[in-house]
């Protein structure tokens, strides 16, 4: 129990009371009666002083209030749901700490303890939890009004100070913001100081701009090395307040120091090709279509405990589900044949597929006699078979750098292609795929070579 007047706090007294089961109004006064009159005058309280409790219903309860009045003992009037302005919280902490400590091994051990570390708190930290907590205290709204009037009628800080009763930086405080704002009256606050400060949120950036895979509960462990603890949501948002959002990376193929310099030294040859020279290569690849295959995240809106709803579901199978691989090609003037590939290709099979399909796709996409041929460096592609047949068959290839799917237009295609049959779920992949590959308009084929020549 604390016993604190406005004027003075002297000191603590424990008089291990313990309650045995739950505490009832009848079991409050016996403490009252034991306690009070006791600790006050050990902490020197004599005249004037004043006892604080909480709106418990037995504190409220009138038999309480009543023998109260009766003792001519004067109490705080309290606000309800206000046990953080109580200073004695602050002691119940350090106790708990302590007891914690002490690791007491039975209900005896913990009294006894909690007894001796209860007398050990020193009167300098009582008195420090009080000076705070006045210091907390607002200053009411008329008082600064006052302040102001005071002071517009030619008196100083000292002179304020002595006639109201305030501290001189309390009053300087009131006179700045009536200066500054015009007014006494409460400014919108910006809530609690950040923990991330100009600093930390340096480090913050320096991190994630070094390393853009560190997650949001690595930088919260970097933090908490330095000594500031803040929620990783929190490193989020700051990290979204300077334009830095989590986002899935894009898959791009992985490029050796070799990959790169033949990318670049393709790029520089073909830099000055002629816009006739695009719009006469045949662009070729293979691609695998599957039915459930495609790795794609999707967002549903849905209520909690539906997750497992058929509509809320991405449906999976096995092996994809049923798939077909095909070739394909096009040209600036349109899609031109699809080959379905039964079996494993080999340099075989795709000699075949050229004979069968390379010259009448030139022929109905309207190519010029210098068209060239385009395909990747897979093995099949470029076997010393596949090399002689293409230079008997007098096919002109476009040399093309290793790792470069991303630089091929067809790829667009295979996408559309892959997005609709994951949408439709044919029954017959192949003739399927056929239908819609002759469905491709001439300026969607257009649109995807643009995109290629402007990167």
């Amino acid at each position: 129990m604390l016993i604190w007047t406005k004027k003075k706090t002297s000191g603590l007294l424990f008089y291990g009371i313990t309650v045995n089961g739950t505490m009832k109004k009848e079991q409050y006064i016996k403490i009252l009666n034991n306690n009070i009159r006791q600790s006050a005058e050990k902490l020197g309280l004599v005249h004037k002083w004043t006892f604080q409790h909480d709106n418990d219903p037995k504190h409220t309860a009138k038999v309480v209030k009543k023998r109260l009045a009766d003792k001519n003992i004067n109490v705080l009037q309290w606000s309800s749901q206000s046990p953080d302005l109580n200073p004695i919280e602050n002691l119940w902490t350090e106790v708990r700490i302590r007891l914690m400590a002490r690791r007491p091994s039975n209900l005896k051990d913990l009294e006894l303890i909690a007894k001796d570390e209860w007398t050990k708190i020193p009167v300098e930290t009582c008195k420090k939890l009080l000076d705070i907590m006045l210091r907390a205290k607002e200053i009411q709204k008329q008082m600064r009004k006052k302040v102001i009037e005071i002071y517009q009628s030619g008196k100083g800080y000292k002179a304020i100070s002595k006639a109201l009763g305030l501290p001189r930086t309390t009053v300087r405080a009131i006179i700045y913001k009536w200066r500054k704002h015009g007014t006494v009256e409460n400014l919108p606050r910006s809530g609690r100081p950040t923990k991330i400060t100009p600093r930390v949120q340096r480090q913050l950036i320096q991190e994630v701009t070094k390393d853009p895979t560190t997650t949001s509960k690595e930088l919260q462990a970097s933090l908490a090395s330095v000594k500031v603890s803040v929620h990783d949501s929190t490193i989020r948002k700051r990290l979204g307040k300077n334009g830095l959002r989590g986002r899935v990376p894009r898959r791009k193929p992985l490029l050796s120091k070799k990959n790169i310099k033949a990318r670049l030294s393709f790029a520089r040859k073909q830099l000055d090709d002629p816009q006739d020279f695009w719009e006469n290569t045949l662009w070729t690849d293979e691609t695998k279509i599957e039915l459930f295959g495609r790795c794609v995240s999707h967002y549903v809106w849905r209520k909690s405990n539906t997750a497992f709803q058929k509509k809320n579901i991405t449906p999976t199978v096995k092996y994809g589900g049923g798939s077909v691989m095909v070739w394909g090609c096009s040209a600036a003037s349109g899609p031109g044949r699809l080959a379905v590939i039964n079996g494993t290709m080999n340099f075989a099979v795709y000699q075949k597929i050229l004979k069968e399909n390379v010259r009448p796709s030139v022929c109905v996409l309207k190519l010029k006699r210098t068209w060239v041929l385009q395909q990747d460096n897979d093995p099949k592609h470029t076997s010393k078979s596949t090399s002689e047949w293409l230079k008997k068959n007098k096919m002109k290839t476009l040399e093309w750098p290793s790792q470069s799917p991303d630089l091929n237009p067809i790829e667009m295609l295979w996408h559309d292609l892959k997005k609709v049959a994951h949408a439709r779920k044919p029954s017959n992949v192949a003739e399927f795929c056929k239908d819609e590959w002759a469905k491709f308009l001439h300026s969607a084929v257009t649109d995807s070579l643009q995109v290629m020549e402007n990167a």
